[in-house]
C-alpha cells in the first residue's frame, strides 16, 4: 500500500509543471583563455539554458581577478556573474553541464533573492537625494 502511495506522489510531482526561478551563476574561468574560447563557452552556456527553457537576464564581466587560493596551480581567474531565469528542475543539469567544462576553474549557481534588487534601488534612491549621477558615462 505504502508503495502505490509513493508512486502517485512521484507520478504527480513530475507532472506540475516547472516554476521559473531567479539564479545568478558565478562562473571563473581560467586566466590565459583567448577571447574566441570565452565567448565558445558563453555561447555554450547560453545553447544549455535554452535546452533548460531559460535564459540569461543579464551578464557581468568582471574580467581578470586574483583568486584567494591557487586553484589547480592558477592564481587568477577570469569572473563572468549571470542572472539568469530558469525552471528550478533544470538547475542540477545546468549545474552538471558547467562541471564538464575544462575551462571552468570554479561555479556556483544560487537562487536570487529580492534582497539583492532592493538594495541596489535604495542605493539608487539615495543617489538621487544627493543629487549624485547615477547614470555610467563612457
Amino acid at each position: 500500500m505504502a508503495k502505490k502511495t509513493q508512486q502517485r506522489k512521484s507520478a504527480a510531482r513530475t507532472d506540475r509543471p516547472s516554476r521559473i526561478g531567479e539564479y545568478e551563476a558565478m562562473i571563473v574561468l581560467k586566466p590565459l583563455l583567448p577571447d574566441d574560447v570565452r565567448q565558445a563557452v558563453n555561447d555554450h552556456i547560453k545553447q544549455v539554458l535554452a535546452d533548460l527553457d531559460g535564459k540569461i537576464v543579464k551578464t557581468d564581466v568582471w574580467g581578470k581577478r586574483y583568486l584567494a587560493y591557487p586553484i589547480a596551480t592558477h592564481k587568477e581567474g577570469y569572473y563572468i556573474l549571470y542572472d539568469i531565469d530558469m525552471p528550478t528542475s533544470g538547475v542540477s543539469e545546468f549545474e552538471r553541464q558547467l562541471s564538464l567544462k575544462q575551462e571552468a576553474l570554479r561555479f556556483l549557481v544560487v537562487k536570487r533573492d529580492n534582497f539583492s534588487t532592493t538594495a541596489n534601488t535604495m542605493l539608487a534612491d539615495k543617489k538621487d537625494e544627493a543629487g549624485e549621477d547615477t547614470t555610467d558615462e563612457a
